[in-house]
């Protein structure tokens, strides 16, 4: 019997009852199966949606969340419901684990993928732009165009011709901030203080060059005329090797004139006063190049 889930009626072809209901397998939902071994395989969104597929047929669209894992955005954890669409009564009643919605789709709109029918990438980031809680649609919505290549201009787009949708307002607000340079959901936390902070946008993935142009580094965020930056430490950042190179390459930004401010996830629930001293010097070395002194 495979491991993955598995139909009812496929258990029931080869397994008991008795069997099939006891302590070696799980019912993940009504009509579905799995096996609870090996107990180390750790289960994901993924599974969900498989599981989802099986009870409520090939003709369903995955959407949302759902739909982003399946384009191969893999943010969903492993506990968040699968979105789903389905189009007839008898899929409409309520199963755990499964949020059904009832959206109209066009047929531009629905892409075949690995999981089975989902929304297409540019369908897929307005329905997440327009979902709930600003900063995280717009994490989600740049990891998502980072792994399909969509153009941030064709979500604005979008955005702006749609009407009177719910969320749509706000679409409209985290089209404007979306980068798929990002390379974490923290990183693009970060970069939605920062623009609500009132900074000047920054670039993303700045490659910083020595006066010979050679590579000495690439900033999370940077202002390349201010020589200012900013990044977000995630927990690689604590290895040994990692932290190593981290202290070469700040040594060597400083004696270029660069100041790089550093935000871990306990100061980005924090991160005003950062933001400020990030403003203050953007500022005096704005003025400092004015007046001729080099902004140094």
């Amino acid at each position: 019997m495979a491991l993955g889930p598995f139909s009812t009626e496929e258990g029931l072809a080869s397994l008991t009852r008795g069997v099939l209901y006891g302590p070696s397998f799980d019912r993940v939902m009504r009509g579905v199966h799995e096996c609870r071994e090996p107990l180390d395989v750790p289960r994901d969104h993924g599974d969900l949606m498989h599981a989802a597929r099986l009870a409520l047929g090939e003709q369903a669209v995955f959407v949302g969340r759902s739909a982003a894992w399946a384009l191969g955005s893999r943010l969903a954890s492993p506990r968040a419901p699968v979105d789903i669409r389905v189009s007839t009564a008898h899929q409409k009643r309520c199963r755990p684990s499964v949020r059904v919605h009832h959206r109209e789709l066009g047929p531009d709109e629905v892409v075949e993928t690995d999981f089975g029918l989902a929304t297409s990438p540019l369908r897929t980031a307005l329905d997440l732009a327009c979902g709930a809680g600003r900063e995280w649609a717009v994490a989600a919505c740049d990891h998502l165009l980072r792994v399909t290549a969509l153009d941030p201009a064709h979500v604005m787009a979008e955005a702006q011709r749609v009407r009177g949708r719910r969320g749509i307002r706000q679409a409209r607000d985290v089209a404007a901030m979306l980068d798929p340079r990002s390379e974490s959901p923290r990183e693009s936390l970060l970069r939605v203080h920062m623009l609500d902070f009132g900074l000047p946008r920054p670039t993303s993935q700045l490659v910083v060059l020595d006066p010979r142009g050679c590579f000495v580094g690439r900033l999370d965020f940077g202002w390349e005329e201010e020589r200012v930056g900013i990044e977000y430490d995630g927990d690689h950042h604590r290895e040994v090797a990692t932290h190593s190179r981290d202290l070469w390459r700040h040594n060597r930004l400083r004696e270029l004139g660069w100041v790089v401010f550093q935000v871990d996830a306990h100061g980005l629930l924090a991160v005003d006063n950062t933001l400020a001293a990030v403003r203050s010097l953007l500022l005096s070395r704005r003025e400092g190049r004015s007046s001729g002194l080099g902004g140094v």
